[in-house]
C-alpha cells in the first residue's frame, strides 16, 4: 500500500509493471511545478522507460511524460520535449528533479 510521503514503490520493467491512478488529473496549465523522484534503474539498455505520465484528455497534446530515454532523463509535453545531459548508469541511485 502506498500511503504518500515516505512511501516507496518498486517496479520491474522486465515484467511491464506499472501503476495507474484514477480520478482527476493535476491542473498544470500556466503554472510551474517540480516533480522529484529517487531512481535505481536496474538495467538500462537503449529504449524508453516511463517514470510518470499524465493525460488530462484523450488528446496527445494534453499529455505530460517524465521518462528515461536512451539512458538520459527526458520530460515532454506534446512536441515540446527536453532531454537531460547526464547519461545514467544501471544499478546506481539517482535523485532526479523535473522542473517546469
Amino acid at each position: 500500500t502506498i500511503k504518500g510521503y515516505g512511501s516507496s514503490l518498486s517496479l520491474s520493467s522486465a515484467l511491464s509493471e506499472g501503476v495507474r491512478f484514477g480520478g482527476p488529473s493535476l491542473d498544470l496549465s500556466y503554472q510551474s511545478f517540480t516533480f522529484e523522484v529517487w531512481l535505481y534503474p536496474g538495467n538500462l539498455s537503449s529504449g524508453y522507460y516511463g517514470i510518470v505520465g499524465q493525460c488530462s484528455t484523450q488528446d496527445a497534446r494534453a499529455c505530460l511524460h517524465m521518462t528515461i530515454r536512451d539512458g538520459k532523463l527526458y520530460m515532454g509535453f506534446y512536441s515540446d520535449d527536453v532531454d537531460g545531459l547526464q547519461i545514467l548508469s544501471s544499478a546506481t541511485w539517482y535523485h532526479a528533479a523535473y522542473v517546469y
